[in-house]
């Protein structure tokens, strides 16, 4: 059951054997709705082979697009009793029967509850906008599941659907604006991108597609990319109500699988506390898996730890090896903390000079703190020539992409008399 104590079912349509493979294959029937049973164990969602039955005396299998749904099996691959497969509430899955389909009294949710508004025009084509299909209405239950609790922890594969609505979580995001005047001691930025499209090692989509039911039947079949990315879909609240829990959930998946996006993603939800508890030491063992894989937003997080001594002694100079881990890789949050260390003197001698050829290199990629900071420099003329109109023009490139202090800065240039063009 949802949140809500409403009921949430599968869309399905009837198609014959004869036609799959037909040039002109027949149209598919109305849409049928098939309890999703919830298993009081694992709450994991679950289609009932033998309500599928119930409601087609001839089916043969499930298929979604072309590819068959198969039975959920148990650690020694075979099909676990009673036959079921897992739900996929926002897609229409193919019921393959073999002649014409023989439907039951099975109603779809509307047919249940007298009164209820016509199906839309989504649930009749399956073309949903990421909608469960719910009624509040009591409806005929299985009375028996026949699920034995040894088998359902053999499939965590199953993935449960998104919830109806958002739950109150952590904020979104979490500040990584510093202070960073000319008259303040600066601060590293913290975590950098954590986008796993944007990381050094590539792009964690699912073959470069961001389609939502693709990639949840991609995820539900077990592909640790696909996890990934609808884990970041949850996360940012995109085409899905955001969830942090969920998103750890599927980051939790692809991470026991060892990809190392997923590694990482865990690891950062330990580090801020999103979806689970804030644990430093949790967030560095996944970190230290990830980096073993060459993942370099995950080694640039292990010198922040080190840097701040956050579940570990404070150590800048761990702090800088992993940071050079990372920006030998190009990652330019890991560049702009190097040029923080060297900024401040932090565990090596203060060297503005260095400072600048680190804040350059993170710059020239569009890392606006880096931006900033590049801009300080030349405001102050620390490792360079003081040159005002260079500042101005680093700020105005930090501040186009929303930096706040850079804006400010570029704001009190202004009161001062200075052309802001």
């Amino acid at each position: 059951m949802l949140q809500d104590g409403s009921q949430t079912f599968q869309a399905v349509h009837p198609i014959t054997k004869d036609s799959i493979d037909s040039p002109h294959p027949s149209t598919p029937g109305k849409p049928v709705f098939i309890d999703v049973q919830f298993d009081p164990v694992s709450h994991k969602p679950i289609v009932l082979w033998g309500d599928v039955v119930q409601a087609f005396e001839d089916a043969l299998h499930i298929r979604y697009n072309s590819r068959v749904v198969p039975f959920l099996k148990g650690a020694d691959l075979n099909p676990l009793v009673p036959h079921r497969i897992a739900a996929m509430p926002e897609v229409v899955l193919d019921i393959v029967v073999r002649g014409n389909p023989v439907r039951t009294e099975t109603a779809s949710p509307q047919e249940k509850v007298p009164g209820t508004s016509p199906m839309s025009y989504q649930e009749q084509t399956g073309k949903t906008d990421n909608s469960i299909i719910n009624t509040t209405s009591v409806i005929r239950r299985n009375p028996v599941y026949g699920l034995e609790n040894a088998a359902m922890e053999n499939y965590t594969h199953i993935d449960r659907p998104p919830t109806v609505s958002p739950s109150a979580r952590a904020p979104q995001s979490l500040s990584t604006t510093t202070t960073l005047t000319s008259d303040v001691t600066p601060q590293p930025q913290p975590m950098g991108n954590i986008i796993p499209s944007r990381a050094p090692q590539g792009t964690s989509a699912t073959a470069g597609t961001d389609d939502l039911t693709q990639i949840m039947f991609s995820a539900g079949q077990g592909g640790a990319k696909a996890q990934v990315s609808l884990g970041d879909m949850y996360k940012d609240g995109r085409k899905v109500h955001q969830d942090y829990q969920a998103a750890m959930d599927w980051y939790s998946k692809a991470a026991e699988q060892g990809d190392a996006d997923g590694q990482r993603q865990v690891g950062y939800f330990y580090h801020v506390g999103l979806g689970v508890s804030k644990d430093y030491i949790k967030a560095m063992e996944w970190y230290h898996k990830a980096s073993d894989q060459g993942n370099a937003i995950a080694q640039c997080n292990i010198g922040v730890l080190y840097y701040r001594g956050s579940g570990v002694p404070q150590d800048f100079s761990k702090a800088m090896d992993w940071y050079l881990k990372s920006a030998d890789q190009g990652y330019a949050p890991a560049q702009h903390n190097i040029g923080i260390l060297y900024y401040k003197g932090d565990g090596v001698p203060q060297d503005y000079y260095q400072a600048m050829e680190w804040f350059i290199k993170a710059a020239n990629k569009g890392y606006a703190a880096a931006q900033d900071y590049t801009g300080i420099l030349y405001h102050n003329g620390e490792g360079v020539t003081k040159d005002i109109n260079k500042a101005i023009e680093w700020y105005k490139k930090a501040a186009r992409q929303g930096d706040a202090k850079a804006k400010g800065r570029l704001d009190r240039l202004k009161q001062r008399g200075h052309t802001i063009e």
